[in-house]
């Protein structure tokens, strides 16, 4: 986290926690909305879906978060 002109820049990896910090209810449920998944988090992020593995697997080797493949909101199969 940088301060530049007043404003806080957040890195990727925490605009990914700080987004998913809403989520947390979710993390034992069987489904789960969009909004959670490598798509969902780029859409809400505004960060190109390419970049997101990279970020999550350097997040879950430092123990930030979990991955899980789990069924998802509307969509036909798990992700």
């Amino acid at each position: 986290m940088s301060r530049s002109a007043g404003h806080i820049r957040f890195t990727v990896e925490e605009r990914i926690l700080l987004h998913l910090l809403d989520f947390t209810r979710y993390r034992n449920k069987i489904e789960v909305p969009i909004a959670i998944t490598q798509q969902g988090i780029s859409q809400c992020i505004r960060i190109e879906r390419k970049h997101i593995p990279r970020s999550l697997k350097a997040m879950h080797e430092k123990n930030l978060l979990v991955e899980r493949t789990t069924h998802v909101k509307n969509k036909p199969q798990r992700m």
